[in-house]
């Protein structure tokens, strides 16, 4: 029935559809945005990532220092890429204040958690090879990978999938170039 007098008629069926396809476009723009702003990190953490395992494979007396550089140097470009983010969301009004302030206690929170769980891990497990502490922390980074794809979009669990079975690669198959294998697969 017609009540607004324009001729055009829409059934409650149509209005839902119409409903679920705005809801799945707003779904794809965040999800979209969610990759804007992870691609970054990722491009960031996996150049690092290359040049240190390299540096193990290639000149096994410099990988402590590289690694502790590449730990540095990260995590600096990582707050550096934060508050870009951040101050592009603030210009943009991407986020009312409630939201950022949100946004920054999760963020701060998950880095927190991530700071505090590897140094409690190696406690835990004692000593281990630098195969095996290489291996540990890619396995966490694949399952944190699969984690926030499961919210922020499927690309990213695939990223998660696709370095389980590589670290497992190359501890089990290839050992002795496990470094190597981890600059180019990881």
């Amino acid at each position: 029935m017609n009540t607004s007098g324009t001729g055009i008629h829409i059934s409650r069926t149509e209005a839902g559809a119409a409903l679920d396809a705005i809801v799945m476009a707003g779904e794809k723009v965040r999800e979209q945005r969610g990759y804007r702003e992870a691609s970054p990190f990722l491009i960031l953490w996996g150049v690092l990532w290359f040049i240190a395992n390299a540096v193990t494979a290639l000149a096994a007396p410099f990988a402590p220092h590289m690694w502790l550089s590449v730990l540095v140097v990260g995590t600096l470009a990582t707050v550096a890429l934060v508050v870009k983010q951040s101050m592009r969301a603030q210009r943009d009004n991407a986020y009312t204040e409630a939201e950022r302030k949100l946004i920054g206690r999760r963020v701060s929170m998950l880095g927190i958690s991530v700071t505090a769980f590897f140094p409690a891990m190696f406690m835990v497990l004692g000593p281990m090879s630098a195969m095996q502490v290489n291996a540990f922390i890619s396995l966490f980074w694949a399952l944190a990978y699969m984690a926030a794809g499961a919210f922020l979009g499927l690309r990213l669990f695939l990223t998660g999938v696709a370095t389980l079975p590589a670290v497992l690669i190359g501890v089990l198959v290839m050992p002795q170039h496990y470094f190597l294998w981890m600059a180019f697969a990881g």
